[in-house]
């Protein structure tokens, strides 16, 4: 608390105090051994807006926000950084020849946000590789500068590089925390936005509102919500519904069946033609189709057959 509290003061960082809680005396206190309101009260540290700029910079846009940056990457560009699974989360399924996807678009894109915020954690911790090794290398300086008897300029030179090089890597690791922290919200949104019946294209825009501590943004979900369903609801008034046409299921359902009294005599025609020897008499509905196909234009067979035996009678 004592380096803290110089550090704060050098760096003219805002450090309010905290109001203490008023411990009551007890009469089993105090007697030998020191008491517990002897010891220094616990104080939370301090917060550091500058960090806090750089961890929020991608509260914005939490999905659009890309997890890798060319630019700033290169403390996190650890070596065997996917072989010990910083880059990339590991599969859960189990490996195969084939690939396995998940079934439905939001399982997909739920996969895909907790994917995102894995990338950011694992590059956040790449990047504390780099912020160690050069925190381990300024011990390593500063014990040689406290055994020495004269304090030499390049060993100054190489404690302030060392200071750069580590707090670049850190405002790096905020950025990457930063990146996964509205990665798990949009994760969040995603799952309840599921229960509702908000259209894709409101869904991605609520997904992509800025990241907001306080209610704003249940309350932007919420208006957004209630104005896609004014909308749906003044378009059907408007609109004329249009006639449904029934499929084929429905139309097979609509044609009348044909009774069990029906089929009876059909069985029955059928054993006396058979017993007889002579063709079983059409129903009704097969005198209709022939009908149909007469009306069509089409020469009856009987016809044509009476027309040969009459020529072959006249010849």
């Amino acid at each position: 608390m004592e380096v803290l509290s110089r550090a704060v003061a050098k760096l003219n960082i805002d450090w309010p105090a905290e109001k203490q809680e008023q411990t009551v005396k007890s009469k089993l206190d105090e007697r030998f051994l020191p008491s517990r309101s002897a010891q220094p009260p616990r104080r939370a540290l301090p917060f550091f807006p500058d960090l806090h700029t750089e961890v929020s910079r991608s509260w914005k846009k939490p999905v659009s926000t890309r997890v890798y940056t060319p630019q700033t990457s290169i403390y996190s560009n650890v070596a065997g950084m996917r072989r010990h699974g910083y880059g990339a989360m590991p599969r859960a399924e189990e490996t195969s020849l084939k690939a396995s996807t998940l079934p439905t678009k939001p399982l997909k894109t739920t996969s895909a946000l907790v994917g995102k915020a894995y990338s950011a954690a694992g590059q956040a911790a790449a990047c504390l590789h780099t912020m160690s090794i050069m925190q381990a290398y300024q011990g390593v300086l500063l014990k040689d500068l406290g055994e020495s008897d004269e304090v030499g300029v390049d060993l100054i030179h190489e404690l302030r590089l060392t200071a750069d090089l580590a707090l670049r890597a850190t405002k790096e690791t905020a950025k990457s925390v930063g990146r996964s922290m509205p990665a798990l919200v949009a994760t969040e949104r995603h799952l309840w936005l599921n229960l509702t019946e908000i259209k894709d294209k409101d869904k991605t825009f609520l997904l992509d509102a800025p990241l907001n501590p306080s209610n704003d943004a249940i309350t932007t979900v919420t208006n957004r919500f209630q104005e896609a369903k004014k909308q749906s609801a003044a378009l059907q008034q408007f609109l004329p519904r249009r006639a449904q046409i029934p499929s084929a299921a429905g139309r097979e359902q609509q044609r009348p069946s044909t009774s069990s009294s029906q089929q009876q005599q059909h069985r029955q025609h059928q054993k006396q033609s058979v017993a007889t020897r002579a063709p079983p008499p059409r129903s009704w509905e097969a005198r209709q189709h022939s009908q149909a196909k007469s009306s069509k234009g089409k020469t009856d067979l009987r016809a044509v057959i009476a027309a040969k035996r009459a020529s072959s009678k006249r010849s």
